[in-house]
């Protein structure tokens, strides 16, 4: 069995999306975003404060294929659900405020969308969810709302941005945090090369890891065993695929621990879970083809497969040497 904890711990470095503290050029674009919103919201709306959110605060995210950054952040305005009954106007302000040409500005459902173009493509884009403070304290009121959608389905929904990732963060500690912070930016990658559009999102990948990621070291050398975890962390995501109508048709339920507490694969049609089981089985295999493989550059060509070009694959023979950049351990392996 080849040892291929470097080769996983390269992957990791190649697509780790380094968070705000370490990334100057995101981090100002968020920044100069934030105060061109305080600059240019109508006098009549409360202030509001802004907090990371999403992968960038959990230190999860990875760098997109597309090379379109998502960026999210969360804007807590000083009010409670009373002062806009309808949520569809406190998001037109926040619209308003940024609506410039060389940006494009969009309501959509969770938050209002603001993407810049360079070269004729979306270089990156902010994700802003609106909320509001709630009387009894329990969590946060997301606006919940496009254009089009009717009054009545426009709503302010309970949500604990916070705490869900108070909870991610503190979920293990030291080196057991980093290694399920991996893993979580490998299956994001398998994610996008082997899903797509139809895998799960990002946050329910993260809650999976939440609620089934088991750390696993070796047990000769006791360093983490990244192929291991996430051979652990799959299996135990296939168990968890079960019966949930007459038809015996299995889903995937991923809870969140926070409130609303929802299935955060409910949007997932029949055919997209069944094509989500089906590819989660694929890579189960994989990763017990690789684990078993004597031959590293054999090994790593069956994970490539998997998480795509970025895993490198050495050398026949020279597995001191890889076809794409040579390893190097950092100790940045969160």
């Amino acid at each position: 069995m080849a040892d291929l904890q470097r080769y996983f711990e390269q992957f990791n470095g190649t697509i780790r999306l380094a968070p705000f503290d370490e990334n100057a050029e995101l981090r100002e674009k968020r920044d100069l975003l934030l105060t061109d919103l305080r600059a240019n919201l109508a006098a009549n709306v409360p202030p509001f404060e802004s907090f990371n959110q999403g992968s960038y605060a959990m230190s999860t995210g990875t760098k997109p294929p597309d090379g379109n950054y998502d960026i999210d952040v969360g804007l807590l305005f000083k009010c409670d659900r009373s002062r806009y009954p309808d949520p569809l106007v406190l998001k037109r302000c926040v619209f308003d405020a940024l609506v410039r040409p060389n940006r494009t500005v969009r309501i959509r459902r969770p938050c209002v969308t603001v993407e810049y173009i360079e070269d004729g493509r979306v270089a990156y884009h902010v994700d802003l969810a609106v909320y509001v403070e709630r009387l009894d304290r329990l969590g946060l009121d997301l606006a919940v709302g496009r254009e089009d959608t009717p009054p009545p389905q426009r709503q302010w929904a309970q949500n604990d941005p916070k705490g869900l990732m108070d909870k991610i963060r503190t979920r293990f500690a030291a080196e057991e945090a980093a290694q399920m912070r991996r893993a979580i930016r490998y299956l994001k990658r398998w994610r996008d090369h082997c899903c797509q559009a139809e895998g799960p999102i990002s946050v329910a990948l993260t809650v999976g890891a939440y609620h089934w990621f088991t750390p696993q070291l070796d047990l000769f050398t006791h360093r983490p065993d990244d192929l291991a975890a996430l051979k652990q962390w799959v299996g135990a995501m296939l168990a968890q695929f079960q019966p949930a109508s007459a038809l015996m048709q299995l889903r995937l339920v991923v809870p969140s621990p926070v409130i609303p507490y929802t299935d955060l694969l409910a949007d997932l049609t029949v055919a997209q879970m069944n094509k989500l089981l089906e590819r989660l089985q694929t890579l189960q295999g994989k990763l017990q083809q690789a684990s078993v493989e004597p031959l590293p550059e054999r090994a790593c060509q069956i994970l490539r497969s998997q998480f795509g070009p970025d895993f490198p694959v050495p050398t026949p023979g020279q597995t001191g040497k890889t076809v794409t950049a040579p390893y190097i351990h950092t100790g940045q392996s969160a």
